[in-house]
């Protein structure tokens, strides 16, 4: 992170980490490898050296989104406020992440994980507005008008009571179920049937409805706010987008869905946004960005970073195999950190007695995966 900070810094449009957080639990076997039960003093510690790293390689309107464990949130969103600042603060995303009936949990059981987004300048336009079909948690927008001048807009319904408000107590025949009832309004009788002769009342699907409802139609066409819910997005997905590229089953414990990841992107990014994930792990994300790139004819990149011995066999690996399946026609390049003798090199260009020999060292040393600066005279 140090590394490419360099080059690279205030130029990364959105972050995406899925990072270990086994502090209060031991666990038989890690999907990162990492060392599984922290302390969580040290766990803190590691989370804020990199964090503190990702904020400065972040562009003046990029966002990072950090999924998390309950056991871990309301710890990491105190580091966060810390780090980015409270005005930062973006939303904390909410995902479902199981569609199957579950009992894993000691008291309750676990179906949802947290997504903790923050910007490093929160100006309110940070997260893309999104269609109405692919909006995700969408359960309050599911009426579709069948008639009349708004007939297959999405619209959602408002009640017509207000009990708080209300000023105009009538009572009227119910059209659907034919019952008496009696409305507590911030409208008129009069009022409510000039809405109901421009259809804009709803007053139900045939079943008992006690109230009528103000239909509120949304404009498809400049987009709706994203939901800090996300739903019909499962982890079950992941083991399959796997098992497609490897033909082997378990390959990558515990990997988040690519079309999690999708959605994340697409509500933070554009089409030639810089992507970065720092703890690469199978190498969803950059699944993730090809696939975007190919839906949308995006041109945005990624830059992954893993420590671990897998990147080469299976994150790499996987990207290399998305792209064939995919027919993905790009490349990517992949690079090892170099173990070195830095004082040996050190002393080697301090040696130095011409202007020949010193360029002799450093191409011998690039060749060798060493990155210098040279651009100090």
């Amino acid at each position: 992170l140090h590394s490419i900070a360099r080059r690279l810094s205030g130029s990364i449009d959105v972050i995406y980490i899925d990072p270990p957080y086994y502090f209060n639990k031991t666990k038989s076997s890690d999907s990162f490898a990492y060392n599984s039960n922290f302390k969580l003093s040290t766990w803190l510690t590691f989370m804020k050296n990199r964090l503190e790293i990702a904020r400065e390689l972040l562009s003046d309107t990029g966002v990072i989104f950090i999924s998390m464990n309950e056991d871990g949130n309301s710890h990491l969103k105190l580091l966060c406020n810390d780090i980015f600042l409270v005005d930062n603060f973006i939303d904390n995303f909410i995902w479902r992440k199981t569609g199957q009936q579950q009992n894993n949990g000691k008291n309750t059981v676990q179906i949802v994980e947290n997504i903790l987004c923050y910007s490093k300048n929160n100006n309110g336009t940070n997260i893309n507005k999104v269609s109405i079909e692919s909006r995700k948690g969408i359960a309050e927008y599911r009426y579709i008008e069948k008639e009349g001048v708004h007939k297959g807009k999405k619209y959602r319904v408002n009640p017509i009571q207000d009990h708080s408000l209300g000023k105009h107590i009538f009572t009227i025949e119910h059209k659907i179920t034919k019952e008496k009832i009696s409305i507590n309004s911030r409208i008129k009788e009069i009022d409510l049937w000039e809405l109901d002769k421009k259809n804009m009342v709803y007053w139900g699907d045939g079943k008992k409805s006690t109230l009528p409802q103000k239909k509120k139609y949304l404009d498809s066409n400049n987009g709706v706010l994203v939901s800090n819910l996300i739903e019909n997005i499962y982890n079950e997905n992941s083991n399959n987008d796997l098992f497609s590229l490897f033909n082997i089953k378990n390959v990558f414990e515990y990997s988040k869905p690519k079309e999690l990841i999708n959605y994340l992107v697409e509500i933070s990014s554009n089409k030639n946004s810089v992507v970065l994930d720092f703890f690469a792990g199978s190498g969803t994300t950059a699944h993730s960005v090809f696939s975007l790139n190919k839906e949308d004819n995006g041109n945005r990149k990624f830059i992954l970073l893993e420590q671990m011995d897998y990147i080469e066999n299976i994150t790499a690996e996987r990207i290399k195999r998305s792209m064939i399946k995919d027919g993905y026609e790009d490349s990517f390049i992949y690079m090892e950190m170099k173990e070195s003798n830095i004082k040996e090199l050190k002393n080697q260009i301090k040696s130095s007695k011409n202007k020949e020999e010193l360029i002799s060292l450093i191409n011998d040393n690039f060749n060798n995966g060493y990155f210098i600066n040279i651009d100090n005279k």
